[in-house]
């Protein structure tokens, strides 16, 4: 079949660098956590272009504005923050509502998740709870310096591992 990442396509003009870090995460979010992928894939059978927008936005790394994701310097500089930032808005295409909605509805519904706030070097507001599942996919993801997801966010570790890659 086709690689589940086709659908990711890396739209419009792009640093040469940061195209690397971008296509670098892109092949390890596929190679480690296909079925990731395959999920968000699914919802956009004609593909979810990857942007970037070279002013950048505040101190924002990326963001899914429903029909694409765009990219700011920040969320690409490295491979490492491509990953993280392609990981965590793939959650936000992944739970638009409309498409996968209930898995958020599942998330915000899971007895004592919402006691644990998965933040590392992101400090978002915790009122924003798709933030939290964001976050932790992206800590499942890139392995965060912070500590250890499973260990410290374990309701939000399973949820993701039961709801999100398998």
């Amino acid at each position: 079949g086709e690689p589940p990442a086709k659908c990711l396509q890396i739209d419009g003009a792009w640093p040469n660098s940061a195209r690397a870090n971008i296509e670098a995460a892109k092949g390890k979010l596929v190679s480690g956590f296909p079925t990731y992928v395959a999920k968000v894939c699914a919802e956009y059978p004609d593909g979810l272009p990857l942007k970037y927008e070279g002013a950048g936005y505040d101190n924002f790394w990326g963001w899914f504005k429903g029909s694409h994701i765009l990219f700011y310097p920040k969320g690409v500089s490295t491979t490492e923050n491509a990953t993280y930032t392609l990981a965590h808005e793939l959650v936000h295409a992944l739970v638009a509502e409309g498409n996968n909605f209930a898995i958020y509805l599942r998330y915000i519904a899971t007895p004592g998740i919402l006691s644990e706030v998965p933040k590392c070097f992101y400090d978002y507001n915790p009122v924003l709870l798709e933030e939290r599942l964001a976050e932790t996919v992206a800590f499942t993801v890139i392995k965060p310096r912070c500590g250890n997801p499973q260990q410290q966010w374990p309701k939000h570790y399973n949820f993701v591992q039961q709801n999100i890659m398998k």
